[in-house]
């Protein structure tokens, strides 16, 4: 029988987001500010959602069904809301 493995990748990124947040709070990582911190996190949740719309039209194309509009439209705010923060964090930066 065949196992179901298509969401291990989103566990991964999620582990590997856990441990980095608890060397932070731990101060093993003395020299990271929270703003990388933040960044840091905010990339592995765009790609895990990234990788969520991925496996989801995975899904749907194996099950002969319609994908849902709804989160294509969540995917793409949430790529815009990683964006702007983004810029805010750059142009924080510069002054």
């Amino acid at each position: 029988m065949e196992t179901f493995n298509l969401f291990r990748p989103i566990f991964y990124l999620i582990l590997m987001m856990l441990i980095f947040n608890l060397l932070y709070v731990s101060g093993i990582l003395k020299k990271v500010t929270a703003k990388v911190c933040i960044l840091v996190n905010s990339l592995m949740l765009l790609v895990v959602s990234i990788i969520l719309v991925y496996t989801g039209g995975i899904l749907a194309d194996q099950l002969v069904v319609i994908g849902d509009s709804m989160i294509f439209a969540f995917m793409l705010l949430i790529g815009i809301i990683n964006l702007l923060m983004f810029t805010l964090v750059f142009y924080q930066k510069g002054k």
